[in-house]
């Protein structure tokens, strides 16, 4: 990690290729890791762990950013700068107790709802599915009972109406979600960037004469 840091690397962190553990366990975390590949807004890093040597400026980043609830990897991973990893495989736990699975749990929706809007989408998804079906449902049952293969049937259009209705309130819950999603990020209070490197001429010794009798020149403008 010194030698890549030292090669000018602001974040080397360690990436697991393979775990010493039970199957439940890695199936789990393999589930969560490719989740978070698809519905995080920020490049996801894979299977890495907290364990990272970081430069003085994205420390100072990540001590910048106000919010509480932190999800670190995620965190390290958004203030972006050049990322290295080392690639390691987990030995299994010879002593102590690893985190609980209610613990991996909670670690695994803070993750997700601190990069990733995806689940306030997930109602308004839901919501034009359902919607579709009972257009879909309302159609069918409307030509079988006009061929006369069915009898009309009020309970079968209550229950079309029930669907229809669901589906439409699911999408106002979605419209909603989106809105919270904004407040969301605006609580997050994060940086809109971060600069890597200024690049500019530094002023000549010359130009401040130059200009300090233009601006005397006039006391009143």
């Amino acid at each position: 990690m010194l030698v890549r840091a030292r090669n000018g690397a602001d974040v080397v962190y360690a990436r697991r290729i393979g775990r010493d553990e039970s199957l439940l366990k890695r199936t789990l975390a393999t589930a969560f890791y490719r989740v978070m590949e698809r519905v995080a807004r920020t490049p996801y890093q894979g299977q890495a762990g907290d364990f990272r040597l970081m430069s003085r400026r994205v420390v100072d980043s990540l001590r910048a950013m106000p919010e509480r609830r932190r999800f670190l990897r995620g965190m390290v991973a958004w203030v972006g700068y050049e990322q290295v990893p080392i690639e390691y495989r987990r030995a299994g736990r010879h002593a102590g107790r690893g985190a609980s699975y209610p613990a991996l749990i909670r670690l695994a929706m803070e993750a997700i709802t601190s990069f990733s809007d995806v689940p306030l989408q997930l109602a308004s998804w839901l919501g034009i599915a359902l919607s579709l079906f009972s257009a879909a449902l309302a159609a069918v049952v409307a030509a079988l009972t006009v061929a006369g293969v069915v009898a009309a049937s009020i309970e079968a259009w209550i229950l079309i109406a029930v669907l229809l209705l669901g589906g439409a309130q699911l999408i106002g819950v979605g419209i909603v979600g989106r809105y919270l999603a904004r407040v969301h990020d605006q609580a997050l209070g994060r940086p809109l960037f971060l600069v890597d490197r200024v690049v500019g001429r530094r002023a000549t010794p010359d130009a401040t004469p130059a200009v300090a009798p233009l601006l005397a020149a006039d006391p009143e403008a």
